[in-house]
This record gives C-alpha cells, structure tokens and sequence, in this order.
C-alpha cells in the first residue's frame, strides 16, 4: 500500500517550472497552460486531441500504446514537458474519516487502518492522499481519495513513456472545485459535471471534495433520443438540441418533451444526493454548517437552454453556470480565447494548471 499527502504524485522540490493541465476522459485530452504576467495570468497554451474508442474505457487505460503515442504526438505539436494531470471519477473513492488528534503524527496509519470500510480495492493495492478538512477539539476530520496501485502506474508509465515530466496527479473533481470556486472559500456547493457521456456530482466542502459520484447520463443520450425521435443523424440532432434546448414556445415543441423526459432523471439522480446529504450523509456527521449554498454547473452540456432555470426551479436551490477563470482573470482587462461555453469543457485542465500559483 502506497500513501501520499495532498496528491497522487506529488512532484519533487526541483520541479518548479509551471505545468500545463492535462484532464484526460475516455473522449478526449483537454490542455490548458497558464501563463503569469505583470498584472496576473493569462491563457498559454490550450486545445483538445480526440481520444479515439477503446483506448481508454471507464477511466481505466485499455490500449497503453496507443495513449502513449497520442501523449507522444501531443508533445512534439505543443512543445511542452511539464504536466499536471487528472484521474478519472469512476475509478476514484472519496470519502471522510475521523482520526483522534493524537494521531496527527501519523494520519496516514490512522485512514489506512479505515480504508476497507470505503475502498473495495485490498489495502495493499491502494493509493490514497488525504487532506485535514476540518479540525475539532479532540479529533481531526480527514478527507481522502483513494484509487488502485495500477491505474496510478498505468498512467503514470504512459506518461514517462511519452517524455513527459509529471508534476502531480490528482483527482479531477479537485481540479475542477480549484478553478470554479474562488480562492479560500470556505463553503460547501455541489458540482455537476455534465459531460458528453457520465455526469459526475460532488460535494465541496473548505474547497475539498467530500462526496463524489458518477452517473451514465450526459449529453450524449438527449442526442440520441432526438436522433431516434426524428430519425436523423446524429450531427444533426446534436445541432437541435443546441438550438432549442429546454425552451417552450418553439416550432418543435417535440424537443423540449424529450429533453424534459431524459433531463428529469439527471436532477432526480442531483435531488437525491442533495437530500442525502442535508439528511443521512457526511454534511451531519462532518460539517456544523452542511447547507449546499449553490449548485455549480460545468461540462460541455452544462450550457443547454433552460437547463439552468429547470434545474433551480425545480429544486428549490441557486444553480449557475461555471466560471472557469475566476481565479485567473477578472475579464476586464483580460479575456481567454476560449469561448464561455468552450470553458465550461475546460475548467478541470484549468485548475490543474492553476495548482503552480496558488
């Protein structure tokens, strides 16, 4: 069994050149470079390579010779050697423990003693870093993410394969929770990620994920049915629900019903971790103030029309869309050349590349 504080793999005091941000999906390798200048940061580098099927399936590397050569190729275009990259949700567990402050010298006994009550993985095969959430008079709450030995080396093995210098290694929610929220806050909001296939959900929480889960609902389906519905391809049911949305009024008023039908099942499977938490989960047990003040919204569908707007009515709760530069830019002297909607992809590559100025 392996532990490492803060992170996977966290990077040796030389390597101090800033990296860029790889946040890595069964789809696609999205980049992000971060560059300081006299009045803050700016956007270097960025763009996304296509991860073609079967080469990484789950989050788990299916075909390490062909992520290598694409991570190759990736190289030699943008001409970078330091990363920070991301691993996958589906195969991450996060969770909290409370360890007796007495243990402080050595907390990471303390969660390994406590890691086959959360990890169906064998304690020996675990990787797992730990962060001190929040601190008591006599106990300390402790919030850790663990994942397998292999999927770590798998990984990792790619990356030196491919010449490039890994910094760190973390979980993407954390990623994604560093470049959506402000610096230092100290609230608990809840992210949704809805991505082209999964949507993942976490719970923040003094900016650490404390609860995080995956579902097989992403934009991908909601495509699917129109391109059923209407029996036409699938690039063209892709512009439809990008045109129409969740509204009402249109002159396919067939779109809002299906969109409606899939989407209510995605803010059934939000709905009910919210309640879990302000009733059964961690936000009792862990936090003396467990509201979720708002839900987060980021992922290349997050922008849908309407969807906003339903997802707050409906729930009763604050719901936005994702600003993936908050902590690098105030827009007013600056803007990305990525597209806001474009950002809402890009906000986990972002606060990886984030990590080097914080």
């Amino acid at each position: 069994m392996v532990a490492f504080q803060r992170e996977f793999f966290p990077p040796p005091p030389a390597l101090l050149m800033p990296a860029v941000g790889l946040d890595i999906s069964d789809r696609s390798i999205k980049f992000v470079e971060l560059v300081r200048f006299r009045h803050g940061l700016r956007l270097g580098r960025f763009g996304t390579r296509v991860v073609p099927d079967g080469v990484i399936e789950e989050g788990k590397v299916k075909n390490p010779q062909k992520f290598s050569a694409l991570l190759v190729e990736l190289k030699r275009a943008e001409h970078f050697d330091f990363i920070r990259a991301s691993l996958p949700e589906e195969q991450v567990y996060t969770f909290m423990v409370r360890v007796p402050k007495d243990a402080a010298g050595d907390i990471n006994s303390a969660v390994e003693f406590q890691l086959e009550e959360y990890v169906p993985i064998p304690v020996a095969d675990t990787v797992f870093s730990w962060n001190i959430a929040n601190e008591h008079s006599n106990v300390l709450d402790i919030q850790v993410s663990a994942t397998s030995r292999d999927l770590v080396k798998d990984y990792t093995t790619a990356f030196v394969s491919a010449g490039l210098v890994l910094k760190s290694l973390e979980l993407e929610t954390s990623a994604l929770a560093r470049a959506v929220l402000p610096h230092g806050n100290k609230g608990i909001h809840m992210l949704v990620d809805f991505g082209h296939m999964r949507t993942g959900i976490a719970i923040i929480s003094n900016g650490l994920p404390v609860f995080t889960s995956t579902t097989d609902i992403g934009g991908y389906n909601l495509t699917s049915v129109i391109a059923k519905n209407f029996k036409i391809p699938f690039d063209e049911a892709e512009h439809l629900k990008k045109t129409y949305g969740l509204q009402r009024g249109t002159d396919k008023p067939e779109i809002f019903a299906l969109l409606l039908n899939e989407l209510s099942i995605l803010r059934d499977e939000i709905n009910k971790h919210y309640i879990y938490w302000h009733t059964h989960g961690t936000g009792k047990d862990f936090h003396e103030q467990s509201r979720i003040e708002k839900i987060i919204l980021s992922g290349g569908d997050a922008n849908i029309k309407g969807l906003v707007g339903y997802l707050s009515s409906s729930m009763q709760i604050d719901v936005e869309l994702a600003n993936a530069w908050i902590n690098v830019t105030d827009m007013e002297n600056y803007v990305p050349e990525i597209t806001f909607n474009d950002s809402l992809s890009f906000a986990p590559a972002v606060g990886l590349a984030l990590v080097d100025y914080f």
